[in-house]
Parts: structure tokens; sequence; C-alpha cells
């Protein structure tokens, strides 16, 4: 299955015509062939994600995939951290506390055409921002206060921000405000995505 994957990858790879600017980032071509693949347990696909990972949570915000920063001929890379993403994940660097509420906006974009269905799972790949509190009024009802925004790509390889539902948060969250309204709040950001097989992945992190 990660040999397919990896085939749809490298076609949908040989099928991107643009021409890189002269600092293009090689780690992007791993970041666009392990997302393909699900990212299959090895040193660079790991690498890859931990950079995908570091761009979300940076500041100011980073698409996770520049895919218009992939050159056709690089078969490595040098850029990008050696840590994993745990570490990540156990750093002290994620005190951002983003706003989502009302966010339409456009990130980057490359003009690239992604409109084929190869590029399904590009288009597949979201970022999500959730701040969630709840907790019972004084006059008895129970105040919800959702912030949700979602970043994605659309068919032109242009980033986007819009606004979210709960609905859209992913089963695989650990956000779990429950029945009735106890006190709750919840703040992460996630990201997920389908490879070429239409097999999900799914990261988060809470801060």
């Amino acid at each position: 299955m990660i040999r397919r994957s990896l085939a749809g990858a490298l076609t949908a790879l040989a099928a991107l015509t643009c021409a890189p600017p002269a600092s293009a980032y090689p780690v992007d071509c791993a970041i666009l062939l392990c997302l393909a693949g699900g990212f299959p347990p090895s040193e660079p696909c790991l690498r890859a994600k931990a950079v995908m990972m570091q761009r979300i949570l940076s500041i100011p915000f980073q698409p996770p995939l520049q895919i218009w920063n992939c050159p056709l001929q690089a078969s490595s890379w040098s850029d990008g951290p050696e840590t994993g993403v745990n570490e990540i994940r156990s750093g002290t660097t994620i005190g951002w506390h983003p706003d989502p509420s009302g966010i339409v906006e456009r990130v980057a974009g490359s003009g690239m055409d992604l409109s084929g269905p190869e590029y399904a799972f590009l288009r597949s790949l979201r970022v999500i921002r959730l701040q969630y509190r709840q907790q019972m009024g004084t006059d008895g009802f129970c105040a919800r206060e959702p912030r949700i925004a979602i970043g994605r790509y659309d068919r032109r390889a242009d980033f986007h921000w819009g606004p979210g539902r709960t609905g859209d948060i992913p089963r695989t969250s650990d956000f779990r405000p429950g029945p009735g309204c106890r006190p709750y709040a919840y703040r992460s950001i996630m990201i997920d995505w389908q490879d070429v097989s239409g097999n999900p992945g799914f990261e988060e992190v809470r801060y």
C-alpha cells in the first residue's frame, strides 16, 4: 500500500511543471511524498512531519506544505529541524493564543493548477484552530463559545483561512465537551489529511 501511495505521489510531483524560485526548500518535496504515502515510519518522513508541525505552530503562521518551493530535480534536502513531533509538542514556544473567530484570510498562493484527481490528497490537507469554552450562566442557560478557523488549499494551491463549526472537528481530536453544561475549556491546533489511497492522518497540539 505504501508503494502504491508513493507511486501516486511521484506521479503528482512529476506533473508539477512550475519553475521553483532560487530559494526553494527541498523539504517540501519530502512533505509532499510523505503526505501522499501517509507518512510511513521512516527518518525522512518523521523529519518532514516535524517541519510541517513546526510551521503550523510558528509565529507568524506558515502553510504546512509550501508546494511552490519544491524543486523537481531535488533528491534530498538539508533544511528542517532534526527534532521529532513529540519534541515539538513538548516545546516551550506554544504560547500563541490565536483568536480564530471571523477569520477569512488568504495566506499564500502559487497559481498552480491542483484541480486534477491526482491532487486530491493535497486538497484534503486542513489546519484547524480551536478555542472552546462553556459554562452555566447566572441566568441558567448554558453559554458556549466556539471559535474555530479552518485553513486549507484550494484548486490553485492557495491557502485560505475561513470560519468553521464544531462539526468540522475530526473525531480523532481529544475535544470532548460532553453532555450537559459542565465547565469546560479547550484550545488546540490540529492538522488532518488523507493519503493518495484515502487513508486518514491526524495530529493535534493542545496549548
